[in-house]
């Protein structure tokens, strides 16, 4: 048998990962990809001499299938620590984990971010996801987040003062509604390792990606306009038939509709005054009824030429109340000043993500693929939202063509 051509559409985790695996075997493989970048949604843009990632992500080190793929080390990941500064009527609480952050102890102790039986059940959640494998977390019983917290017994107060503006930072969406399989899973891997931001931003984490892959034919600039069968149509009219295609994007076909993703707005601004958090640490705010739900200064890692006496801080906005574009940046610039005393902050860039998250209910950490099939659609999308997921779904699309295969 011939060896087979294979088309990956999409140069993010999901598609890369697959192509690394297939070209490294031997296998021809053709990657398409509409931007001018691998990664997806993990790119980076340079503006104004600042690295700024496209919607603020951390690397989860613990991820296995993160750093099965990726050599993480040569990242020069900067660590962030376990560890948030919670912003709240106009005080600050610094809690995170006493075991990994020096002189935090007696601060996270004495915090009002919840009562003595809410601290203790946090560690009786660190158990409780040490003693269980990823694969027994994704196959227990399925409720919300917020659920599953009130039923362990954790007080309103935590709730809303700690886990729904952090783990809300991390689902994007306000409530908590999304699965506890998935609040289980990232609670097990903050437990187990650590937060991390390549220095150069998370585009690094593709880019890396794409130097392990061995004699593939990768395509930037060239946006795929419909997949038929096994041929795909490009905007410039040019179309090509494959053995096997596998298309990653993330937003295909029926995925397009909004109610299947989360989104969320990411926000960069510079300002002269002092960085308000001078650790790598998130910021979050514990307000009622604000726009931004989590902050963070990039320029902990960054010092760019030109920028001394400058400060560069990110900020996440889950839901953005109907508001648009100048209106959405005035109210984000108040709470600024207001809720965090930033002043004169001024607009880098605004990236609009609407299509950040994908929504799983439930979540699994498992799937199969049909044996007779020649075109694929994947992506975390499939298992559920997160660089782990896309990773390992890439690394098993891969192995299941192997295995159809002559070589």
């Amino acid at each position: 048998m011939k060896r087979p051509k294979i088309a990956i559409v999409g140069a993010g985790l999901t598609g890369l990962v697959a192509a690394k695996e297939l070209s490294n075997k031997g296998i021809e493989v053709s990657v398409f990809e509409k931007l001018n970048q691998p990664g997806g949604r993990m790119r980076t843009e340079e503006i104004e001499g600042w690295k700024l990632d496209v919607g603020f992500q951390v690397l989860l080190t613990a991820y296995p299938y993160l750093k099965k793929h990726v050599t993480l080390s040569e990242l020069e990941n900067q660590k962030l620590e376990a560890a948030a500064t919670v912003f709240r009527e106009g005080r600050t609480t610094a809690v995170g984990d006493p075991f990994r952050v020096k002189n935090i102890l007696w601060k996270t102790a004495f915090s009002d971010i919840g009562s003595v039986k809410d601290k203790w059940l946090i560690f009786q959640l660190k158990r409780y996801v040490d003693q269980r494998s990823i694969d027994t977390l994704f196959e227990e019983k399925n409720d919300t987040t917020i659920g599953f917290l009130k039923k362990f017994g954790f007080s309103e107060q935590i709730i809303n003062r700690f886990f729904k503006p952090f783990f809300g930072g991390i689902f994007l969406e306000n409530e908590l509604t999304t699965s506890s399989r998935m609040f289980l899973f990232v609670f097990k891997m903050f437990s187990e390792g650590n937060a991390a931001i390549p220095k150069t931003g998370v585009g690094a984490v593709g880019k890396q990606l794409e130097a392990k892959i061995k004699n593939a034919n990768v395509n930037y600039n060239c946006e795929v306009s419909k997949i038929e069968g096994q041929s795909i149509y490009f905007e410039n009219g040019d179309k090509e038939s494959f053995d096997f295609v596998i298309n990653t994007i993330p937003n295909y076909g029926k995925r397009k509709s909004h109610d299947l993703w989360q989104n969320c707005y990411n926000m960069y601004f510079e300002h002269s005054n002092p960085a308000i958090i001078k650790e790598a640490r998130i910021g979050l705010n514990a307000n009622k009824n604000q726009l931004i739900n989590n902050i963070f200064y990039p320029s902990v890692s960054q010092n760019p030429k030109g920028k001394e006496g400058k400060a560069l801080i990110s900020v996440t906005v889950l839901d953005a109340k109907e508001l648009k574009d100048h209106k959405l940046v005035e109210k984000v610039i108040q709470e600024l000043k207001n809720d965090f005393n930033v002043r004169d902050p001024r607009l880098v860039k605004m990236y609009e993500i609407p299509y950040a998250l994908p929504k799983m209910n439930p979540p699994v950490n498992a799937v199969s693929f049909d044996k007779n099939a020649k075109t694929f659609e994947l992506g975390d999308f499939l298992m559920n939202g997160s660089q782990n997921a896309a990773c390992k779904i890439g690394e098993e699309i891969a192995s299941h063509i192997v295995s159809l295969v002559d070589l």
